[in-house]
């Protein structure tokens, strides 16, 4: 690939090197590109190819199924029944200022090189620090619109090693790969919003991705494929499960808390 896209995402020549993809089911979505877009024509029909989309040319865009558009002004994603919107960095600027408190990096008590498999990619905030702080991060995602948004927003963001990705369920790409594949495996669940609350960023993404619960299986099958830690973030009011009658540890912070799993060979 060429343009502002290379830096951060690493896309393949041959899919399978790279992805791992599984059935995703649901209308077909579309990526369209402007006359000032970010990516040139030929390489906007390689994503499409690469992410299963239809490439749309036409005016007006489709209404009745899910899309992106790439823009001068960056990929903005279009869900029915809600507005578009691009991708934003949250409070990643901040949380990348201050590594040494971050707590999900304490949480993996990370080292530099080692891998962790993303297994609830989304918008890529957590996936960004975890590659600032030199790990080799996996994205795993379901939707092929959100894994190609990340993948460009990342791209725009050369920090650390090049992200990876995995095109399917969580359980599926776990139940894949041969154990002890990545040093660290972290999920984050999406949670229910809370009572009268609506997240403008996160609606699009509930509506391609609907609340799937978290089962005690991805929770096993991550603890095989990891050589140190498990980490999963926990809702606020949420009681961390146990495995095998081991209760995990929990870094917290003000903000966040999150429940950490010992892979049974690590030190």
């Amino acid at each position: 690939m060429g343009g502002s896209a290379r830096g951060g995402g690493e896309c393949p020549t041959s899919p399978p090197h790279l992805f791992t993809t599984h059935a995703v089911t649901g209308a077909r979505p579309y990526l369209a590109f402007s006359a000032h877009r970010s990516v040139r024509a030929a390489e906007a029909l390689d994503l499409a190819g690469w992410f299963g989309l239809d490439p749309v040319s036409e005016r007006p865009l489709p209404v009745d199924r899910p899309g992106l558009v790439l823009t001068g002004a960056g990929p903005t994603l279009r869900v029915p029944g809600h507005r578009p919107m691009t991708w934003h960095p949250g409070m990643t600027a901040w949380r990348l200022a201050s590594p040494e408190t971050d707590p999900l990096l304490r949480a993996l008590a990370l080292r530099p090189g080692e891998r962790v498999l993303d297994g609830t990619l989304g918008f890529g905030h957590d996936a960004l620090v975890l590659r600032a702080a030199g790990a080799v991060v996996i994205g795993v995602e379901r939707s092929p619109l959100l894994a190609l948004l990340t993948f460009l927003a990342h791209g725009e963001r050369p920090l650390g090693p090049p992200l990876q990705l995995r095109l399917g369920r969580v359980e599926d790409v776990l139940a894949d790969l041969p154990t002890g594949a990545v040093e660290h495996v972290y999920l984050d669940p999406r949670f229910p919003d809370a009572a009268g609350r609506r997240s403008f960023t996160l609606a699009p993404m509930r509506a391609l991705c609907p609340e799937a619960p978290f089962e005690e299986s991805w929770l096993r099958l991550a603890v095989r494929v990891a050589r140190r830690r498990v980490v999963v973030k926990l809702a606020p009011l949420e009681v961390p499960r146990t495995l095998d009658g081991v209760v995990p540890a929990i870094v917290r912070s003000t903000r966040v808390r999150f429940a950490v799993y010992r892979a049974r060979d690590s030190a």
